[in-house]
């Protein structure tokens, strides 16, 4: 492990004459996005390859990959200084607004089954320079914004238990040998992978306020 090594080794992975900073890893840990210069994002591989510009950009702010590794969030300065938070495609394509917001909204941080983008914002500070900044979050899928109380409720009790044909299902699996099951649970694990899906239509009307105290809140 990296705390039991004797000797590390440093390698550059860039060569730009710019600055290369805010490394990010993804969470599989197979791509880096960064900053070059001042604000343009770049992605690469781990290991240096196919390093490519991904949000070219006069002032960003900070950025975060989603749980499965597809997209990215960033939050950047307009041409009147305002910030909101774009999502875009990890492997390149259209940044979407998703804040459409005059006032800053900073901070991007995702859950981590991918239903939701929460951040920080100013939308309720008395003036620009009070530092009053509260939480925001919006359901990333129109489904999840217009569930009741009632129907997070059923879920709330209902989300852990097995589906019907899960008592059966370990009866047969009794029978099979551990190569089998083996090969089950990997199944299982590929059946089980994450995939956020995001509706952007309208998005940015689904924001909705999670905190209101004093002061510099955080997500």
């Amino acid at each position: 492990s990296l705390r039991l090594s004797r000797k590390l080794k440093l390698e550059k992975l860039t060569e730009s004459k710019s600055p290369a900073t805010e490394p990010l890893f993804s969470p599989d840990g197979k791509k880096i996005l960064y900053t070059e210069g001042n604000a343009n994002v770049r992605v690469m591989d781990f290991d240096g390859g196919n390093d490519k510009e991904l949000f070219p950009h006069w002032s960003v702010q900070n950025y975060s990959w989603s749980p499965d590794g597809q997209w990215v969030a960033i939050s950047r300065y307009d041409a009147n200084f305002n910030s909101d938070i774009l999502i875009m495609p990890a492997e390149g394509g259209k940044a979407i607004n998703v804040t459409r917001h005059p006032d800053a909204d900073e901070n991007p941080v995702w859950s981590a089954d991918g239903t939701i983008l929460a951040w920080s914002t100013s939308r309720h500070s008395a003036s620009p320079n009070s530092n009053n900044y509260d939480v925001y979050y919006l359901y990333l899928t129109q489904e999840l914004h217009e569930r009741t109380k009632e129907e997070w409720e059923i879920w709330e009790k209902t989300r852990d238990l097995p589906p019907p044909s899960a008592k059966k299902d370990d009866a047969d699996k009794d029978d099979e040998d551990d190569a089998d099951k083996d090969d089950d649970e990997a199944d299982d694990e590929e059946e089980e992978k994450l995939n956020v899906v995001i509706d952007f239509d309208d998005i940015y009307l689904r924001a909705q306020r999670l905190t209101s105290g004093k002061g510099m809140e955080q997500v």
